[in-house]
C-alpha cells in the first residue's frame, strides 16, 4: 500500500491560517498600522495563486485567467 503525501496542501492550509489570523484585529476594531492592512490580502491572493497553480486547465483558460489578473491589478 503507498501513502501519497504533498506538502502544497500544507502550505496551503498554513497560509490561509496565516491570512485569518493576520485579518483577527481588525475584526476587532483595534488599531492597526497601516501595513498591516495589505497583510490578510496578500496571503489570501497567496493561498488563491497555490490552489489554481494546481488546477488543470488548457492554455487558453490559463490565458484568461491572466488577462483577469493583470486588469484586475490595474483597476485595483
Amino acid at each position: 500500500m503507498t501513502f501519497n503525501f504533498h506538502l502544497v496542501p500544507v502550505l496551503e492550509l498554513i497560509v490561509a491560517a496565516a491570512a485569518v489570523w493576520s485579518a483577527l484585529p481588525e475584526t476587532r476594531a483595534k488599531p492597526i498600522k497601516v501595513w498591516r492592512l495589505g497583510v490578510a490580502p496578500l496571503l489570501g491572493t497567496v493561498t488563491a495563486i497555490i490552489i489554481l497553480a494546481g488546477a488543470v486547465a488548457n492554455h487558453g483558460l490559463e490565458m484568461r485567467w491572466v488577462v483577469a489578473a493583470v486588469a484586475g491589478a490595474v483597476v485595483g
